[in-house]
Parts: C-alpha cells; sequence; structure tokens
C-alpha cells in the first residue's frame, strides 16, 4: 500500500495541477503526518509554508497524510482528522469535509442539516464505509468535532455536486453543518 501510495501520488497532483491550471491557479503539495503537527518545529514549519503560499492568491495547497511513511492512515483514513488539524494549524475561518454523501444521515436516511450536540447524533453514525474509502463517516464527524472544540465551525457535505464549496462559503445550508458555541 504504501508503493502504491507513492506511485499515485504523482498522478494525483497531476490530475489537480491539470484541473486547477483551467482556473488560472497553481498547487503545491504538502505532505504531511500527525507526527509533523505534532513537532514545534516541523508545526511552525508547516504553517509558514501554507500561510506563504495561501498569500500568494494563486495557489492551491494540496494537503494529504504522506502515506509512504505514515501507515495509520492507510488503515484507518486519517486524512479527515488531517483536515482538522491543519484547519486548526490556520485559525481557518470554516472547516469542509466532502464526501460521497450529501452529510451526516439520521436512522431513515434523511439529512441532519444541524448538529449542535456530539453526543446526540454519535449512535446514529454507522461504522460501513463506500468501497473506496477508509474512514467513512465515523472520522469525519471525530473530525467535526476536534475542530469546533477548536472554535472551527465545519460542514460536511456531498463532494459530488458542482458549485457546492462555492454555496457553503456563500453561507447557504447545505449538508450538515456543525457550528461552534
Amino acid at each position: 500500500k504504501q508503493a502504491a501510495a507513492a506511485v499515485g501520488q504523482s498522478q494525483l497532483m497531476h490530475a489537480y495541477a491539470s484541473a486547477f491550471a483551467k482556473q488560472r491557479l497553481n498547487v503545491a503539495q504538502l505532505l504531511l503526518t500527525h507526527n509533523d503537527l505534532d513537532s514545534r518545529t516541523r508545526h511552525h514549519n508547516a504553517r509558514n509554508t501554507l500561510a506563504h503560499l495561501l498569500a500568494r492568491g494563486h495557489v492551491v495547497p494540496i494537503i494529504n497524510e504522506n502515506d509512504t511513511v505514515a501507515v495509520e492512515e492507510l488503515n484507518f483514513g486519517d486524512n479527515d482528522r488531517l483536515s482538522a488539524e491543519v484547519a486548526i494549524l490556520l485559525d481557518a475561518d470554516l472547516l469542509i469535509i466532502l464526501t460521497s454523501v450529501d452529510g451526516l444521515q439520521d436512522a431513515r436516511g434523511k439529512i441532519i442539516p444541524l448538529v449542535q450536540d456530539f453526543s446526540a447524533v454519535s449512535g446514529l453514525v454507522r461504522s460501513d464505509k463506500g468501497h473506496v474509502s477508509t474512514g467513512g463517516m465515523v472520522t469525519k464527524l471525530q473530525a467535526a468535532q476536534l475542530a469546533v472544540k477548536a472554535g472551527i465551525p465545519t460542514v460536511i457535505a456531498s463532494g459530488r455536486k458542482a458549485g457546492l464549496v462555492n454555496a457553503i462559503v456563500a453561507g447557504q445550508r447545505v449538508g450538515t453543518h456543525f457550528p461552534t458555541k
């Protein structure tokens, strides 16, 4: 799996570079591990690098778990947690977690539009995942809880619908919103 991740990473970045080039944007690749964010020096370096890239205005950082050295993600789906950790690192205004469904669903399959109490919905999260997923909704809910605890509102929504990110940033209610208190 580590070797496959190493081969696939260049293909993934090529796809991102091609897609963003159509919008006249460049991409930058950052491969991180949780240890990078736990180390004071590497935490500082990652924050400075991201801040510099974002300040340029035309560079989109593509951040992924470094699967060639951090094998935990290959088993547990920790890119969800990594997204929350990076949002906290940058003191982000909002974390958007995209997935293959429209948001957190209740027992009948209906989307829950707003969650203010994580304990009230934790029992609704099933442990099953999509056929290409590693973390499923469990890790997305954990990431949302981590971000909200740090004061960052979070939205879980479908990544399969065009224009959804712009709609969320504009304040439209799609997916499941997790506001800060």
